[in-house]
């Protein structure tokens, strides 16, 4: 990132040059992507940023060290209800029933004929 900051590399060449992802083979350019499609760490860093900045300190996933470059920033519309709903339908399912069940296990006392508990019984 010095050379960045030195004016001497350009993100492509040095991404080319440098990388150890596949995306060094276009310059290290992603296409258009949403904080949501990569990980946490990425996306927070990634939205921070405004056109044509980049990363002051490499920023670290479980995939290695990212300097990201942001080119451009568009404003993200919503998709309409009907094309989501069934996913958010079953997304709220899913953790209605999570948490029903984490219910259950910390109210249930299960014995086990034969075996001592914890505490002496």
């Amino acid at each position: 990132m010095g050379l960045l900051d030195k004016g001497k590399g350009d993100f492509a060449e040095l991404a080319k040059a440098r990388s150890l992802d596949a995306s060094k083979e276009n310059g290290g350019e992603l296409g258009w992507i949403g904080r949501h499609q990569v990980v946490q760490p990425f996306g927070d860093a990634m939205v921070k940023l405004g056109k044509g900045q980049y990363t002051k300190e490499p920023v670290k996933s479980q995939f290695g060290w990212h300097v990201i470059l942001v080119d451009d920033v568009r404003k993200q519309e919503a998709p309409p209800l009907e094309e989501v709903k069934a996913q958010l339908t079953t997304e709220l399912r899913q953790k209605k029933l999570a948490e029903y069940i984490t219910g259950l296990r910390k109210k249930a006392k299960i014995e086990v004929p034969g075996k001592k508990t914890a505490n002496g019984g």
